[in-house]
């Protein structure tokens, strides 16, 4: 039965038990069809045995019944109000009124949830270590079918190397496999400590992220990348452990914490320092000149008033930088101008070929030394930051067409190359 109908009633006299269910029976007979007709109901075994519980005191009686279905839904609500119709017991007046129709499914439900959790806590106590041995097997073997062999020494590396603009450089096949546990699909495999020629190639065209053992093998592996091959970042496994032994947490805060590689040597707070220290430096340079023409302009312009008759004009001194403004949007290919907001607090930046194509993707900080070492392959930058009159200078130069930023400083634009913020071709 899946459902249970629950009715109490009041009956003004005194009955028995019989007479309550002969009165449902008769009453309700013929009134709403063959069908739902509850004799009928009853010998097909769609519905159960009326179950009575009542009381007669004073002369009054009351109780409620209990009728169990295996009709439908809308089949048992159909019954429950037809069992309200009845409004006499024998003699005596009655009155039925349905209490509730409650799924007995449901009761059944919660002892089953409530059985299963005892059960599944036994089990984890006695049989889960066996089952999580057995799972990790399994899932090494799914992962194991993702990877792939790359170049001609078969290296094993995950099923996006090819694609990728960024690479993961690590020293064996468990490294790659613990990688692809977590998504990482870029991941590449020296095979010992020795660098292959594919690697070695496969650096000096894509983003390059060493990610190796923190033991001596480690050492040898990242001094040998960085003779042979090119190396834009580094991560470690803590000291004394490797990277196939990791846990997720632990992979994912050692990508993070990648120290990041110019020329094949680590990027210190020093180098930044001295490059921010040139540019402050440049800056107040062109302050004073500013100044200092403002104040001979005004000078020359006071000596004239003294001594001629005429009022005259004062020209403004030139400047050397005029502010750009964006060339106008429509210009941009519609491919620049989805991508166009993608950068924005990255602190990253993207370099593209005439196709529009990924090459590169590098630190804002690095982006001119990074541009200096495509050889004229760079045709379109997006980046997360200014634009300023060094970076417009070395772009011509290198063949750029396009720059995006997120603002143009104070620039003269050189010709040749199309400059635009990220606000005005978003908008």
């Amino acid at each position: 039965m899946k459902y249970e109908i629950r009715a109490k009633f009041t009956i003004q006299g005194v009955v028995e038990k019989s007479d309550v269910v002969g009165a449902i029976f008769g009453q309700t007979e013929g009134l709403i069809g063959e069908e739902l007709d509850i004799r009928e109901l009853q010998k097909s075994g769609r519905i159960g045995r009326i179950n009575v519980e009542m009381e007669s005191k004073d002369g009054l009686t009351t109780g409620y019944i209990i009728i169990p279905s295996s009709l439908d839904r809308v089949e048992t609500a159909i019954m429950a109000a037809t069992i309200e119709t009845v409004d006499r017991v024998g003699p005596c007046i009655a009155e039925f009124e349905l209490e509730s129709l409650e799924d007995v499914r449901k009761k059944k439900r919660d002892k089953i949830i409530g059985r299963a959790t005892e059960l599944l806590q036994k089990w984890d106590l006695e049989v889960a270590p066996e089952t999580q041995e057995i799972t990790d097997k399994v899932s090494e073997a799914r992962l194991s079918d993702d990877i792939v062999t790359y170049g001609e020494e078969n290296l094993p590396a995950g099923p996006e190397v090819e694609m990728d603009a960024t690479i993961i450089i690590c020293e064996g096949r468990a490294d790659v496999l613990n990688l692809l546990s977590i998504g990482v699909k870029n991941a590449i495999a020296t095979n010992g400590t020795k660098v292959p020629k594919t690697i070695a190639q496969l650096s000096k065209k894509k983003t390059t992220i060493a990610f190796l053992d923190g033991d001596r093998g480690g050492d040898m592996i990242l001094n040998e990348l960085l003779q042979v091959g090119k190396i834009d970042f580094v991560a470690r496994a803590p000291q004394g452990k490797e990277v196939e032994d990791l846990t997720k947490k632990d992979l994912l805060k050692a990508l993070q914490g990648k120290v990041a590689y110019v020329n094949n040597k680590p990027v210190t707070r020093m180098t930044f320092t001295s490059q921010e220290h040139q540019k402050h430096q440049e800056r107040k340079q062109d302050t004073r000149q500013l100044k200092s023409r403002a104040q001979d302009t005004s000078q020359k312009s006071r000596n004239k008033k003294k001594y001629s008759k005429k009022p005259s004009r004062t020209i403004p001194a030139k400047r050397s930088r005029t502010k750009v403004t964006s060339d106008a949007a429509g210009d941009i290919p519609d491919e620049l101008r989805k991508v166009a907001k993608d950068v924005l607090g990255t602190t990253k930046a993207r370099f593209l070929d005439e196709n529009l194509k990924l090459v590169k993707e590098v630190p804002t900080s690095l982006i001119v030394d990074e541009l200096q070492k495509e050889d004229g392959n760079i045709k379109n930058i997006l980046f997360d930051g200014i634009i300023s009159q060094r970076l417009l200078d070395i772009s011509t130069k290198e063949g750029v067409k396009i720059i995006i930023g997120t603002r143009i400083g104070n620039v003269k634009k050189p010709r040749g190359i199309k400059v635009y913020s990220i606000s005005d071709i978003a908008a």
